[in-house]
């Protein structure tokens, strides 16, 4: 299968707006810094989607319930296609590739499942931070792997709520404590690249040019 990039129009910026009002410290940074109503926006569907739901932004199926999408292939920023098996591996692979390919690039994920100390996040021990006793991992050049990546997206990625996005900026500290200041937070969002937020009840992602 082909995964075709699809430009949205305003009602994408609009359901962008209302993933980004569930209150959290990164939402209302994001807010802070990125103005999304004038942003454009695109999804990543394969060829026998639904594309006539595109806008349902809350309603699952768009891959057509009972087709076998396992195997798609796609090409990401101008690289050679590539097969990946569920459009949560193609978002692992833009994550992949945009980090692989700078320096200074780093995503952030929020985490709405897990609170501090609970157990779950042993599993996560090299990606995991708490700011105001939210969660939220983090993947650089320093942890970047694939395996990781679909980890941290299949753990976080709600059916109603998924947000990440990708930062490039020289003064990235690297993750050394577990509690942050809010301060050092807010600098993870001076050079937003990407803003991804989930879509289609959990099967698709959206993705705003910041």
């Amino acid at each position: 299968m082909i995964l075709n990039d699809i430009n949205l129009d305003n009602r994408a910026n609009k359901y962008i707006g209302e993933v980004l009002s569930y209150e959290t410290l990164m939402s209302n940074k994001i807010q802070e810094m990125v103005s999304v109503d004038d942003r454009s926006v695109k999804t990543y569907l394969p060829e026998g989607a639904l594309l006539d739901q595109s806008y349902m932004f809350k309603q699952g199926g768009i891959l057509r319930g009972g087709q076998n999408f396992e195997i798609m292939t796609c090409e990401v920023k101008g690289h050679k296609l590539i097969s990946v098996p569920t459009l949560t591996d193609f978002l692992v692979e833009y994550i992949f590739r945009t980090i692989n390919e700078s320096d200074n690039s780093f995503c952030v994920f929020d985490d709405l499942m897990v609170s501090p100390g609970e157990q779950e996040l042993n599993r996560f021990n090299e990606t995991y931070f708490e700011v105001e006793g939210e969660i939220y991992h983090i993947v650089s050049k320093t942890n970047l792997n694939k395996e990781l990546l679909r980890r941290i997206v299949f753990a976080v990625n709600l059916n109603w709520h998924f947000l990440c996005v990708i930062s490039s900026t020289k003064d990235y500290m690297a993750l050394h404590e577990k509690k942050w200041i809010k301060n050092d937070f807010d600098k993870l969002f001076t050079n937003i690249t990407d803003l991804i937020v989930g879509a289609y009840d959990g099967e698709g992602f959206l993705f705003c040019d910041t």
